[in-house]
């Protein structure tokens, strides 16, 4: 996610990163591994596993990684993402996450009105005007933010015509495994999806800032609020608060997240 302004103190040194979003922060690792060329490390009709090497320094980033991340299909129509990343030095920042937007009507349906969302969070990062997070949490009772119950996105953007791009804290500590920690279901389609992970948090992206005039994917040209995000993670901007989940690893203690998507009608 973002970390402000790109600076971050570990081990007693202080790193600086690539500054790319607004010259204020670093987001997505600054030159993110969705820009690289990984290997392929097996392959089948259902699962797929990719590695990726990247080195000390890499976008200012201290230490080595070595990265696999592993993708199965499985017969319920449910899609399995599993991260991990080893590291043969001490104290290596590493939170890993998928930023897929998702239509539950198909890509080519246009917005996402139809779809109501339900999250089980009960508060939120609080951020400033950069996104960066100001070290408080908001609790949501009573408030907008709440989607413990589900609220449509038409409601949402009723509500907040930017939309969302917040991090919701499902919990407070690592690789506890939480169902239904999100359910978005599109009324056209008939589709459910539930998320699963043991990720912490979850940045639920709107996709606002989808261009209107952006390129061409693979059947459609995506406008805003034509998909959204859920990206589970780690507490964005951890590095500078200690009172959040961490994301430091080391020689035999690796990173691991899994998310897994279940899709029904």
């Amino acid at each position: 996610n973002r970390i402000g302004n790109g600076k971050f103190i570990l081990n007693g040194k202080i790193y600086q990163t690539m500054l790319n979003d607004r010259e204020h922060s670093t987001l997505h690792g600054g030159f993110g591994y969705s820009h690289r060329l990984w290997q392929v490390e097996s392959a089948t009709p259902t699962s797929l596993t990719l590695l990726l090497e990247s080195p000390d320094g890499d976008a200012g980033f201290p230490g080595k990684l070595n990265i696999r991340v592993r993708y199965n299909i499985y017969e319920n129509h449910t899609l399995s993402m599993d991260f991990t990343a080893e590291t043969d030095g001490k104290y290596v920042p590493a939170d890993l996450t998928s930023h897929t937007y998702f239509n539950l009507n198909g890509d080519t349906s246009n917005d996402c009105l139809d779809h109501t969302i339900a999250i089980a969070a009960d508060k939120i990062t609080e951020t400033d005007e950069f996104l960066v997070p100001t070290g408080k949490l908001l609790a949501l009772d009573n408030t907008g933010y709440d989607l413990r119950s589900g609220v449509s996105f038409t409601e949402i953007l009723k509500r907040n015509p930017d939309g969302f791009d917040d991090n919701f804290i499902l919990g407070n500590s690592n690789r506890v495994y939480r169902e239904n920690a999100v359910v978005v279901h599109a009324e056209k389609s008939g589709i459910t999806m539930k998320l699963h992970t043991n990720r912490p948090g979850v940045q639920f992206y709107m996709g606002k800032h989808l261009s209107e005039n952006g390129p061409a994917g693979k059947n459609a040209v995506y406008k805003p609020f034509n998909g959204f995000c859920l990206e589970t993670q780690s507490w964005p901007d951890s590095l500078n608060h200690d009172d959040f989940p961490s994301i430091i690893i080391e020689k035999g203690k690796p990173f691991h997240g899994i998310t897994v998507l279940e899709f029904s009608r």
